[in-house]
């Protein structure tokens, strides 16, 4: 997503908070540093969304992976720059038990896989906790296996990929 915003201009425009209920994560997160081999994968995706046009499929743009990370194929490294690693509040929440811990509206919310461990019940709160914490015409985005169902499928509106705060 950094990236993403990064190449949109918009990274200097906007506020990113990242949370996890896993401290252990959150460092690695704040360090940037993962298993290249492990995440090469990714590296498709960047191609994908970074370099290709999506309004024209002929057009690649030659953005080198340098510009945001290193790669150390022989120490399977995979290293984010430092000056993106500034950019998000990193911050332990547990969607369960805490509320909304920045005390901001959110227009975007994405919380992905995370739902689908969760039962109905917890599931409705935490719709009800982005539902009271996302702007008017604010975007939840899921994981691909989860959805709303019941009271708050209302008050969302599905479109693809994710929902449209009602």
């Amino acid at each position: 997503m950094i990236i993403l915003l990064s190449e949109m201009g918009l990274l200097n425009k906007v506020e990113l908070y990242a949370t996890d209920l896993n401290t252990d994560a959150i460092e690695v997160a704040k360090k940037g540093i993962y298993k290249y081999k492990f995440n090469i994968g990714y590296l498709d995706n960047f191609d994908k969304v970074i370099r290709n046009d999506a309004n024209n499929p002929l057009v690649v743009r030659d953005i080198p992976y340098q510009k945001y990370f290193e790669i150390d194929d022989v120490n399977d490294k995979l290293k984010i720059h430092d000056s993106l690693l500034k950019k998000p509040i990193f911050a332990k929440h547990d969607l369960v038990k805490d509320q909304n811990i920045f005390n901001v509206t959110f227009d975007l919310v994405m919380c992905r896989n995370v739902i689908i461990y969760f039962n109905y019940s917890l599931q409705n709160k935490i719709f009800q906790l982005y539902h009271n914490n996302l702007c008017e015409g604010g975007y939840l985005m899921l994981g691909f296996h989860e959805s709303i169902l019941g009271p708050f499928s209302a008050k969302y509106e599905k479109r693809g990929c994710y929902y449209l705060k009602k």
